[in-house]
C-alpha cells in the first residue's frame, strides 16, 4: 500500500463540509509533461468530512489511489531520488461552505518531489492549471 499524508487547510471564514474527492500519482522521468486531462482514478467517499474554519484535516492520510495501471514499483524510491524519475501526487475536493450558493465548490491540488540534496523537504508544486485550480 502507498502511503500519502496529504493535508486539506480550510483558510476560509466558513467550515467546509467535503462531499468528494480524488487522488493519484504518476511518476514520470524529469522533462516529461503532466497527462492531459488528470486522471483523478475513482471520486473516494472517505473524503467526505467537515472541516471547520481554520483548521487543517489529514482525511487520506493512509489511502492508496484506486484504479493504477502501473502500480508503484520497488525500485522508484531510489530512482526518484536518483533524479531518473520525478513523483506528482494531484487531485481534487469538492465542497460546499456559506458561500455555496449554486453548487458546490472544487479545488484542485498538485505537488512534485524533486530530490535536492542537501534540502530535506523536496516537495514543490505544480505550474498546471488544469491541477491547481478553485472553481
Amino acid at each position: 500500500m502507498s502511503i500519502y499524508k496529504v493535508k486539506i487547510p480550510d483558510g476560509g471564514k466558513s467550515g467546509a463540509l467535503i462531499v468528494n474527492g480524488g487522488l493519484n500519482f504518476v511518476v514520470l522521468s524529469p522533462n516529461a509533461a503532466l497527462p492531459e486531462p488528470p486522471n483523478y482514478g475513482t471520486p473516494r467517499v472517505e473524503f467526505r468530512t467537515l472541516v471547520p474554519p481554520g483548521d487543517t484535516i489529514f482525511p487520506i492520510a493512509a489511502m492508496a489511489p484506486k484504479d493504477r495501471k502501473n502500480p508503484w514499483q520497488a525500485d522508484y524510491a531510489d530512482k526518484i531520488k536518483a533524479g531518473v524519475y520525478k513523483l506528482i501526487i494531484f487531485g481534487f475536493v469538492e465542497y460546499e461552505d456559506d458561500f455555496s450558493f449554486f453548487g458546490y465548490r472544487k479545488t484542485g491540488f498538485c505537488t512534485r518531489f524533486i530530490y535536492y540534496p542537501p534540502i530535506t523537504d523536496g516537495w514543490v508544486g505544480c505550474d498546471a492549471p488544469n491541477y491547481v485550480y478553485a472553481k
